[in-house]
Parts: C-alpha cells; sequence; structure tokens
C-alpha cells in the first residue's frame, strides 16, 4: 500500500507546476509526457506514467473523457488545450453533446459556453471525437462478433474447420482495385451489379482441376502478366495483341474486344448449339465472358465450358497461336471431368 505522504508529495508537486491544476485532470501516455511535459520530479512523472489508460471501453467512458493534454485526442498529432474553452468550462467530451448521440451544433456551442473560436477550430475537435467513437464501436462490434465466434466454436462438431475459416477471414482482405477495374471495363456493355462473392465461387463448383481454378482465380485478380504489362516492366519491346497485332494487348482486350477472340467466341456460341447446350440469352456480354456472372448459365457445366474456352485462350497466347474453334474440342476434351 502506498504511503499517505507519497500521496501529499505528488500533490505538492503538481500545485507548484504550471497550470498544475490541469495537470492532474491530462491523460498523457508516457511519449507525450516526455515530449510536452517537462517535470523534474520523477515521483509524479511515474504516477502521470500510471494514471494513463487508452483503454476505453464504452460511450459512457468517451462521455468523461478529458478534452485538453489528453493523448486520445489529438490535432496535428499532438494533444490540445483550448485555453478560451477551457475557462468557460468545457472540459469533457460531455460538454460537446447535445445528448448521448448528437454533437452541439457550431451555433449552439457558441450561443452554450458563450465561447469565441471559429468553424475550422470547432470541426477539428468534433471529427477527432467522432473517430474515438468509431473506434469504440468497431471495437465492441468486434468483441461481440467473438463472443458469438466462442459459443459457436464450442458448440460446432467440426470446430478445428470453424477456427480455420476464422484465421482465414482475419488475414483476407477484399481486391477492391481489381473489382473496380473489371466493373469499369464491362461498364460501356453490362450494367447488372456482380455478385463478387459468387464470381470467386464458381471455378470450386464447375471443376475440380487446380490449373484451371488458379487461372480464374489469378484472371479474376488480374494477375495475368499481358503484353501491356511485360512491357510496362522491360520484358517485351512493345505493347501489341498477340493475336490481332493492331491493338494494345490488355485483359479486356485478349479476351473480349480483339478481333480473332471475337471470331472465335462465335464460332463457340455455334459450337454450344450445335452440341445442344442451350444458354438463358443468347447474347454474350463482356462480363459473361470473363466469368463475372452465372446467371445466363443453366449449370455449372455450362460454367465449366465458359471457363475451358477462357484457358483455351490463354494457351493460345502462351504458346502465340490464334485461337482457332476447330482445335477447342480436342482442348477441351482433355479437361471434361463428367
Amino acid at each position: 500500500m502506498i504511503n499517505r505522504n507519497y500521496f501529499i508529495q505528488f500533490w505538492l508537486s503538481i500545485t507548484r507546476f504550471r497550470r498544475g491544476r490541469y495537470l492532474y485532470k491530462s491523460y498523457l501516455n508516457k511519449n507525450d509526457l516526455a515530449k510536452f511535459i517537462h517535470i523534474s520530479d520523477a515521483f509524479t512523472t511515474e504516477i502521470l506514467k500510471v494514471w494513463y489508460d487508452d483503454n476505453l471501453t464504452s460511450t459512457e467512458n468517451l462521455l468523461s473523457l478529458p478534452l485538453w493534454q489528453n493523448s486520445l485526442v489529438r490535432i496535428g498529432n499532438k494533444p490540445i488545450y483550448y485555453k478560451s474553452w477551457s475557462s468557460k468550462g468545457i472540459q469533457n467530451v460531455k460538454h460537446l453533446m447535445k445528448d448521448a448521440d448528437n454533437f452541439l451544433s457550431f451555433t449552439e456551442l457558441k450561443e452554450r459556453f458563450d465561447v469565441k473560436t471559429n468553424f475550422l477550430v470547432y470541426h477539428g475537435l468534433i471529427s477527432c471525437i467522432k473517430l474515438l467513437r468509431n473506434a469504440i464501436e468497431n471495437q465492441n462490434e468486434t468483441n461481440r462478433n467473438f463472443s458469438t465466434f466462442v459459443e459457436n466454436f464450442i458448440k460446432a462438431p467440426k470446430s478445428n474447420r470453424l477456427a480455420y475459416k476464422k484465421l482465414v477471414s482475419a488475414k483476407q482482405s477484399s481486391p477492391t482495385k481489381s473489382q473496380e477495374k473489371w466493373t469499369a471495363d464491362c461498364s460501356l456493355q453490362c450494367s447488372k451489379t456482380i455478385d463478387w462473392e459468387m464470381a470467386y465461387k464458381l471455378p470450386f463448383y464447375s471443376t475440380k482441376a487446380t490449373k484451371l481454378i488458379i487461372f480464374q482465380f489469378k484472371l479474376l485478380h488480374r494477375r495475368l502478366a499481358t503484353n501491356d504489362f511485360l512491357n510496362t516492366i522491360g520484358i517485351r519491346e512493345d505493347d501489341i495483341c498477340t493475336f490481332c497485332r493492331t491493338e494494345k494487348e490488355s485483359l479486356f482486350h485478349l479476351f473480349w474486344s480483339c478481333s480473332e477472340t471475337s471470331c472465335f467466341w462465335q464460332g463457340f456460341m455455334k459450337w454450344l448449339a450445335e452440341n445442344q447446350i442451350k444458354l438463358k440469352s443468347e447474347i454474350l456480354t463482356p462480363d459473361i465472358i470473363i466469368g463475372l456472372r452465372s446467371d445466363t448459365l443453366s449449370n455449372t457445366k455450362q460454367y465449366f465450358y465458359f471457363l475451358v474456352a477462357r484457358y483455351y485462350i490463354w494457351s493460345c497466347k502462351s504458346k502465340e497461336v490464334l485461337p482457332k474453334i476447330e482445335r477447342f474440342p480436342s482442348f477441351l476434351s482433355s479437361l471434361i471431368p463428367f
């Protein structure tokens, strides 16, 4: 137990300090203490280090949080102290609130506390507090999700699979950049929303061939090295399409807009008709060709044919030969799982 004399020593030391009456209300971590507050008394320094706690667990904690000399409330990457605000009685976050959920407006704040300030100062402080509140809500949501996970983990018949999915979800992130690029590429021809989750799952539903699954994964994530990319990194001297030799070879051009590829897709549609494979729509769009949508396909077998056709085009590009529908059936026969 700490001796009472130590507390007396601590109190006397902070009252000797400039703005000492606010120091015990501060909320500075050890880095900010060393940088912004110069205290020669080692005992006071240790007490202030223990004083700080950055674990905000609820909105109630946030409302009572001091605004000034607080390492959590930072503007310009440093704690703040607005003397004119403090002298008007604005000390904690709750003084900025109209109610439990809403902040005072700029006008309401000036009228209630008779404080002279400008909108930029007001907006900067309110934005900082909103970030703290969002962080608390996200942390609480994470804690709730973890509690639910633990309950499901205990009840699950195959808990190792559930744990694996949890670990993967913590590491994975949505490839938004590649999705945005595909959406931009296909927007000239289609406007329907893409179900990306289904687009990523479809290869696994339609085949067990690893090379086809890996190929489609690379295509959707735009990780296939076309000539425009090879030219950018200095491996090729030009970025001209391998097939048509007239335009720049991008993924969208190679699999859709190239004249040679277009001829192949026309032949592919005739081949489907000859083999009595009927699609829900006879109009091909780039999102169907790339494998972004399956609502025009009747089953996973049809998706498999399109997947093999895409892989055939890529194989022809790699071998630098034109994709011909006459050679496609023999290529398909080596990959058919049915």
